[in-house]
């Protein structure tokens, strides 16, 4: 099937490792040139080896998605590399887990500033570029915490939220010139950041990560009785981005293994 993503150019963000780098790669094999951001320089080469050495088109740019002018510097750069802006996967973003009553003001700036207000603030950004060119699609990668909030990530649950909220005030805004703009609450999904916090949380109780893991399953108690894979996450973006999905804006697909069950 022809997504009609060949040609087309995608910013990922958060594109070194994890859902980022599968959703990158994934629209790379698709015929998109892939403008991969995150922090990390050597894993973002990584990301753009695999890319070309898969026959595939990539650039990074390797900056903190929270300073003041990631959104210029994302735009600019990207138009400088490829001329022009399709496609935005707002997928950076994390948290630690952490009880309500020890949070500080710092936590909850923080994970706003990285899980919000960064990707809002590029998303609009790449909108204007997406108008002018009449066709655009830009994904956010929230979370299933948006609907069903975790007591030990507030501050990200809550900034999930305000995205998923975001995406359909961009939907609004910007459906009548071409672009697009959904969201996707991600289930439980084995990646590095999963695998981290889980670490981190079997240190402090003094246990074992694999119980740490199998604690976290069940209590998101998927359906499928399984952690989800950034493949399975990817394949729903690239169909987002595609031309299939023209008449799709302002949605929030599921992609959780059957974690949110309410009608």
């Amino acid at each position: 099937m022809d997504m009609g993503i060949e040609g087309r150019v995608a910013i990922v963000t958060g594109a070194s490792a994890g859902i980022g780098r599968a959703v990158a790669e994934h629209l790379a094999a698709e015929g998109a040139s892939i403008f991969a951001v995150a922090r990390g320089t050597d894993r973002l080469a990584d990301t753009v080896d695999a890319i070309v050495s898969a026959g595939g088109t990539a650039a990074f740019q390797a900056l903190d998605v929270t300073s003041d002018d990631a959104p210029r510097r994302i735009v600019d750069a990207c138009n400088d590399r490829f001329g022009r802006i399709d496609i935005l996967v707002n997928n950076a973003g994390g948290a630690a887990p952490k009880p309500l009553g020890e949070l500080t003001t710092h936590d909850w700036q923080g994970d706003l500033a990285l899980n919000f207000v960064a990707p809002a603030r590029l998303a609009v950004a790449c909108a204007s570029v997406m108008r002018a060119a009449r066709w655009g699609r830009i994904v956010h990668i929230a979370s299933t915490s948006a609907r069903r909030p975790d007591a030990l990530f507030a501050p990200y649950a809550a900034a999930k939220a305000a995205l998923v909220n975001l995406s359909v005030t961009l939907s609004v805004d910007a459906a009548s010139d071409g672009v697009t703009s959904n969201a996707l609450l991600v289930g439980v999904t084995e990646t590095d950041l999963i695998r981290a916090n889980a670490e981190a949380s079997a240190r402090a109780r003094g246990i074992d990560v694999t119980e740490v893991m199998a604690r976290q399953l069940a209590r998101t108690a998927p359906a499928t009785g399984r952690f989800g894979t950034p493949g399975e996450i990817a394949a729903a973006v690239t169909f987002l981005a595609s031309e299939a999905a023209a008449w799709i804006t302002g949605a929030t697909l599921a992609v959780d293994g059957g974690i949110l069950r309410a009608i």
